[in-house]
C-alpha cells in the first residue's frame, strides 16, 4: 500500500451518502469525491456534483461530515436543476461558513455561501454573463480569502467579492481561453491563478499581477500546464502538468518560488500513459508535497507524497482499488498529518482519510556512570542515522560517527558530556 520514507494508515472511510449511479462509463457517476474541503480541525466537506434525486442527473450535493465520519449536514442548490454540478468547487471560509461553486451547461454559474447549519448566506452570480448558453463555467473554482472575502473562478477571469456578494476586483487576462481554470489563495493579499495549458500567474487582490511561472519544458498545449495549482508555505507555488509527455499524459509537476524561479521538477514516480499526474495538488505542511494521479493503472488512481527537494516519501493507494476509481482526483489536508483522497468513481464514490506516520522513530536519552549519555532507538530502524547539534538550525547539524551498539532490542551509542546538545534521527 506505502512505499518510501513515510507509511500511512487507513482512519476513516467516507461513502456517499445517497449514492444514484456507480462510477462506470455507461451512466453518469455521483462523483462523490471529486471536490474535498477541510472545515476547522474536525470536519469535512464532501462534494458529489454529479449527485441529485430522481429527475436530477447531475444536480449535485455536497455533504458535511465529522472528521469521525458522521454526517452532519447535507446542502443542495436553492432550485436545483439538471446538469448544474453543484460541488464541482467547495472551500471552508473560517469555522462555520462553506462556499460552494456550482456551474451549468446552459446557465451563467453561481457560487453559494452557506453556513454549516444549513442556512444560506448569500448567492453570488457571475457579473458578465454572456447568455443562456454561457460556457463560461463561472463557480469552476472557489477559495476563501481571509475570514471576509470569497474568490470565484470561471474560464474566463477570476472575481474576488465580498460576503454579500459585493464585487471587489475582476481579474481578467488575454492569454488563453481557460484564464481563471484553477486559482489558490497566498495568504490575505495574493492569489494563484491557473491559466489551462498556458501558465499560471501570481496577481495581488488589486489585481496587479506579481510573477509568471511557465511551462519549463518545451509547451504543448495538451500538457495541460497550470492544470492544478497548489500554495506551499508563504513563498512557494506548485503548479500540476498532468498532460506532461514523459509518456503521453504522463503528467508531471513543478515546484517554482514566488519570483517565478524554478526550484524542483517532479515527475511521475511510475510514468505510463495517460497517468495524469498532477491531476489535484496539496501542500503537507511547508515541506511535503501529495500529489494525485488519476489514471495509474487504468484509472484505479494513486497518490504521491513527496518532499520539496522532490524526494518520493509515500505512494499511496486505495486498498480496495478497482478501475476506474480515479483515486487521487480530490485532495485536501487537515494538519501535517491527515490526508483526504478521493476515489470519485470507486462504486458511486468514496473519500479515505489517511493518517501519516513516520518510519522514523523517537529517540530515547538516559545519563550513564561517568556523566555520558546513552542515546537509543529501537531496532527495526536499522538503517537510520543519528546527527548532533549545539544549535538546533538545519544547517549546522553532523553525523555522530560509528559505530552504534545493537542488542536485541535495540541501538544505542554513549557519548560523552560535552555541554548542551541536541540529537535527531533520520533516514539516509
Amino acid at each position: 500500500m506505502v512505499a518510501g520514507t513515510l507509511t500511512s494508515s487507513l482512519s476513516v472511510t467516507f461513502n456517499n451518502p445517497t449514492p444514484a449511479a456507480p462510477g462506470t462509463s455507461s451512466v453518469d457517476p455521483d462523483d462523490f469525491g471529486r471536490a474535498i474541503a477541510t472545515v476547522g480541525a474536525d470536519k469535512v466537506l464532501i462534494a458529489a456534483p454529479g449527485g441529485g434525486g430522481p429527475g436530477q442527473t447531475n444536480a449535485g450535493l455536497v455533504f458535511l461530515f465529522s472528521t469521525n465520519g458522521t454526517r452532519l449536514m447535507t446542502f443542495s442548490e436553492p432550485a436545483p436543476i439538471k446538469h448544474a454540478y453543484f460541488g464541482i468547487s467547495v472551500a471552508a471560509l473560517g469555522l462555520d461558513r462553506v462556499i460552494i461553486g456550482t456551474f451549468s451547461s446552459n446557465v451563467a454559474g453561481a457560487a453559494y455561501l452557506f453556513g454549516t447549519n444549513g442556512a444560506l448566506l448569500a448567492t453570488i452570480t457571475n457579473p458578465a454573463p454572456r447568455g443562456f448558453f454561457d460556457f463560461s463555467h463561472f463557480g469552476r473554482h472557489v477559495a476563501a480569502l481571509g475570514t471576509d472575502k470569497l474568490l470565484i473562478g470561471s474560464d474566463s477571469g477570476v472575481y474576488l467579492c465580498t460576503t454579500n456578494g459585493t464585487l471587489v476586483t475582476a481579474i481578467t487576462n488575454s492569454e488563453g481561453t481557460y484564464f481563471g481554470y484553477v486559482l489558490a489563495p497566498m495568504g490575505e493579499d495574493r492569489l494563484i491563478i491557473g491559466s489551462l495549458a498556458v501558465a499560471a500567474y501570481l496577481y495581488s487582490t488589486n489585481g496587479t499581477l506579481l510573477a509568471t511561472f511557465t511551462n519549463p519544458a518545451p509547451p504543448v498545449f495538451y500538457e495541460d500546464f497550470a492544470s492544478a495549482v497548489a500554495v506551499v508555505g508563504k513563498d512557494k507555488v506548485l503548479v500540476g502538468a498532468d498532460g506532461y509527455t514523459s509518456s503521453p499524459y504522463g503528467g508531471a509537476a513543478y515546484l517554482f518560488n514566488t519570483n517565478g524561479a524554478l526550484i524542483t521538477v517532479i515527475t511521475n514516480p511510475t510514468p505510463a500513459n495517460s497517468d495524469f499526474f498532477g491531476t489535484d495538488l496539496a501542500a503537507v505542511g511547508e515541506d511535503k508535497l501529495l500529489i494525485g494521479a488519476i489514471g495509474d493503472d487504468t484509472f484505479a488512481g494513486a497518490a504521491y507524497l513527496f518532499s520539496t527537494n522532490g524526494t518520493l516519501l509515500a505512494t499511496i493507494t486505495n486498498s480496495t482499488r478497482a478501475r476506474p476509481d480515479s483515486f487521487g482526483s480530490g485532495l485536501a489536508v487537515l494538519g501535517e498529518d491527515k490526508l483526504f483522497i478521493g476515489a470519485p468513481r470507486h462504486k458511486a464514490g468514496t473519500v479515505y482519510l489517511f493518517t501519516l506516520n513516520s518510519l522514523v522513530p523517537p529517540l530515547r536519552a538516559e545519563r550513564v556512570a561517568g556523566g555520558g549519555v546513552r542515546i537509543s532507538w529501537p531496532l527495526p530502524a536499522t538503517g537510520c542515522l543519528l546527527d548532533e547539534t549545539a544549535l538546533p538550525t538545519a544547517s549546522l547539524w553532523s553525523q555522530v560517527p560509528f559505530p552504534y551498539d545493537t542488542n536485541a532490542t535495540e541501538i544505542s551509542i554513549t557519548l560523552p558530556a560535552t555541554g548542551s546538545k541536541f540529537y535527531r534521527l533520520r533516514l539516509p
